[in-house]
């Protein structure tokens, strides 16, 4: 068991997708609404009025499963919807992931297992 680990299978090519394909926000954790909405340090469903603070956290995963095994702020704020390069770094730093490069280059790496 502890050698195990899953193999890395790029998801798009394995169904046949695209980026275009993928629906980019944050998923509302109430109903099945993307994307939520940041206001106020928290994300807010326009369909259910659900909040959630941490919300991102599980798109964030998604985006390393479906699209990449590294993020940029400039991806982050794509993928989620922000316009707030604060906010993202902030999101980013916050997980604690592994990074590489420079202060305007910096890549945030996929967590280990």
């Amino acid at each position: 068991m502890k050698y195990h680990h899953d193999p890395d299978i790029d998801i798009l090519t394995a169904y046949s997708l695209t980026k275009i394909d993928i629906l980019t926000g944050v998923r509302c954790g109430n109903c099945p609404h993307i994307p939520m909405i940041r206001v106020s340090a928290s994300w807010s469903c326009p369909k259910c009025r659900y909040s959630s603070k941490t919300a991102h956290i599980k798109a964030i995963h998604e985006y390393f499963l479906l699209l990449n095994n590294h993020l940029t702020n400039s991806e982050l704020r794509n993928f989620l919807h922000l316009n707030s390069r604060n906010t993202a770094y902030k999101m980013l730093k916050s997980l604690q992931y592994e990074t590489q490069g420079g202060t305007k280059s910096v890549n945030y790496s996929k967590p280990k297992r």
